[in-house]
């Protein structure tokens, strides 16, 4: 079962943020036993052509490897497809049309419009798995985000979007874009009220930990990705620690 079949099947899965270009970052959280690991294009300072080599990493563990693009652009979406990525969390959508688009380019035609290359892409083992056309479209996770007072206005016509399989809520986008200089316990309500109306919509939904929601009371929640912690961030901690030690 593909990981979007489990999301949609009711599994809750917790993952970790990769921002470096660090394939035995990923290989070490997925032998931990790691959920996902989320590969960050938009902030972080892997790039496109890094996707295949961290797919690669992870490949042996069979542990799903999603990637945030650095943009809504459709065919970055097919590309990171055809990569064999597990899903893509894209980042500042607004309106149902962007949604649209997005959940298009990750689909093959008559539900989307990815180009068809089968026989000779990463995700197919550049033709030997026979059958992959057959399951792509159900395989492949379309996360999108919303992070903008706009995006919580058509909150509703977004998720009614049939090809979309998750709402992912960024706090800290939307608490900056509410005018908030940092995460309080104003932005947190709000938050928690955006996640209450969507979980009304049947589709599934991720966030990260924000203000007054930690990761279990998220999990409590029943949403069903939760994002904690990054590569950066485990390093950081580690040097800062080593450095108070000595």
């Amino acid at each position: 079962m593909s990981f979007r079949q489990s999301l949609l099947n009711g599994r809750q899965a917790t993952g970790t943020w990769l921002f470096s270009p660090n394939p035995i970052y990923v290989e070490l959280a997925a032998r931990v036993g790691i959920d996902f690991i989320l590969v960050d294009l938009e902030h972080g300072e892997a790039v496109l052509q890094d996707v295949p080599l961290l797919l690669r990493a992870a490949s042996g563990v069979s542990k799903a490897i999603l990637v945030r693009p650095p943009s809504q652009d459709p065919p970055t979406q097919a590309k990171l497809a055809d990569f064999g990525v597990d899903g893509v969390v894209v980042p500042k959508v607004d309106t149902a049309q962007q949604a649209f688009e997005i959940a298009s380019a990750c689909r093959y035609p008559k539900r989307g419009t990815r180009g068809l290359a089968a026989g000779s892409i990463r995700a197919s083992g550049y033709g030997t798995h026979t059958k992959y056309r057959q399951g792509a479209d159900d395989d492949m996770l379309v996360a999108v985000q919303i992070e903008t007072q706009d995006g919580m206005t058509n909150r509703d016509a977004i998720a009614a979007v049939d090809e979309v399989d998750m709402i992912f809520v960024g706090p800290n986008d939307l608490t900056a874009d509410l005018g908030y200089p940092a995460q309080n316990a104003e932005s947190g309500a709000i938050i928690d009220k955006l996640i209450e109306q969507l979980g009304r919509s049947g589709k599934r939904l991720g966030t990260i930990p924000y203000f007054g929601a930690d990761r279990a009371t998220l999990l409590k929640r029943n949403l069903s990705m939760l994002v904690t912690g990054s590569d950066i961030a485990a390093q950081r901690q580690y040097l800062e620690a080593l450095k108070k030690s000595v």
